[in-house]
């Protein structure tokens, strides 16, 4: 990023680097994901700090330090602040996991432009949602594990439930899910760090991985299923992915009940 840059860019993540200083995590298409500092921007008001907040698409000017370390932010004016997302506890969470994602699987400093359309069209579809306000909580659940699937491919980490990682079967009946490899393990095989699934959950998840985005308000997925299939992507990704532990996003859902 030689000289000053213009870019339109998602706020990933935001965390104080001093009194008056924040570090803020961006993903642009044309620059990728990467670090700056904005100063003097915990003491501003209005614009420019909410243009900094995470879930936010902003416009940012930057300026690069000549000295190898992170650019500066400059300016930066939001675009959408996607605000029916951030007043729905569901939504802050939803968002908050893919963000997560996204930072922590996300190499620095490499193209992001489909990851960046992946992220903001998911985004998009959350926000519309949950404006909507019917069904919201249990399509945005499902929003959620669709994206992961859609993002893991663009990271590298693509999962599919089609064949057997070992024997190649198609649709086998599997007794669990490769950690490894990234697929179900058929009943007649036996592969290491293999996670076990209850009945329904692959087919659930062969489902959300081919679901259209129309389709996805069709179903609600027990209780049971989505617990198991947020420990399946956190254990997948956390084989993966060096210092993931979880999603802490998903921390905030109400699992008492079905989504």
């Amino acid at each position: 990023m030689p000289g000053v840059d213009f870019t339109r860019a998602l706020v990933i993540s935001a965390r104080s680097w001093s009194e008056s200083s924040r570090i803020v995590t961006i993903l642009s298409p044309d620059l990728g994901k990467f670090r700056a500092v904005c100063r003097g921007v915990q003491k501003a008001q209005g614009g420019m700090a909410a243009a900094l907040e995470p879930i936010t698409l902003s416009e940012i000017v930057l300026r690069q330090s000549g000295r190898g370390g992170m650019a500066h932010i400059s300016a930066a004016d939001a675009v959408e602040y996607f605000a029916s997302t951030k007043k729905s506890l569901i939504g802050l969470a939803a968002a908050g996991g893919l963000l997560e994602l996204c930072e922590a699987a996300m190499p620095e400093d490499e193209p992001g432009d489909a990851v960046f359309d992946h992220l903001l069209t998911l985004l998009n579809e959350l926000e519309a949602l949950l404006r909507k306000r019917e069904h919201s909580e249990r399509n945005a659940i499902n929003l959620l594990w669709r994206g992961i699937l859609v993002l893991s491919g663009d990271f590298g980490y693509g999962m599919q439930f089609e064949n057997c990682v070992a024997c190649g079967a198609l649709r086998p009946r599997a007794k669990g899910f490769c950690l490894a490899e990234g697929g179900p393990v058929c009943d007649a095989c036996s592969v290491p760090n293999t996670l076990n699934w209850g009945p329904g959950t692959e087919e659930t998840l062969r489902w959300l991985a081919v679901a259209e985005d129309n389709t996805l308000p069709e179903r609600t997925i027990p209780r049971t299923q989505n617990r198991e299939i947020r420990t399946l992507f956190e254990r997948y990704f956390r084989f993966h992915v060096p210092g993931f532990d979880h999603l802490r996003s998903l921390d905030m859902l109400v699992t008492e009940r079905d989504q």
